[in-house]
């Protein structure tokens, strides 16, 4: 099984010629090059994954494959897992694009549903905002946490 050291933890320097890699229980691993890999002190870890078999276990270059796969995933990974501001339903918030205090009425996977008192009267009664466009919680008692 190969697995790229872009995702393990690894040390960015090598010890005695070897990769250290950090094991989730704070130990480590030590492990060394094949014959036909060499590594330099500094190394992108992205270049070179750990090869373990049934008989032995080392450090190889990593093919296009691995390094395409690994670019995707991460891709992915980050997209899904985007932070979204500390906001809740109900919160009153200010935004970038307009002057005023606005509440939450939904949260999206990518945008955030506001109103205000003024709209309640009109015929558009929420707008949809992206998250870049949020700007901060308002402040004094308008965010107040009541128990």
């Amino acid at each position: 099984m190969k697995t790229i050291l872009a995702k393990l933890n690894c040390l960015p320097k090598l010890v005695n010629g070897k990769v250290i890699i950090i094991n989730d229980d704070n130990t480590y691993s030590a492990y060394k090059p094949s014959q036909y890999c060499t590594i330099a002190d500094d190394f992108d870890p992205i270049n070179y994954c750990l090869l373990k078999t049934s008989r032995y276990e080392c450090i190889v270059h990593s093919d296009a494959k691995d390094k395409e796969r690994y670019l995707v995933v991460k891709q992915i990974r980050d997209m899904y897992t985007r932070k979204y501001p500390a906001i809740r339903l109900g919160d009153r918030i200010h935004i970038h694009s307009r002057q005023g205090i606005y509440t939450v009425e939904e949260i999206r996977k990518s945008t955030i549903v506001i109103t205000c008192k003024v709209w309640q009267y009109t015929d558009h009664k929420y707008v949809e905002i992206d998250f870049a466009d949020f700007k901060c919680l308002a402040g004094g008692l308008h965010n107040a946490v009541f128990e």
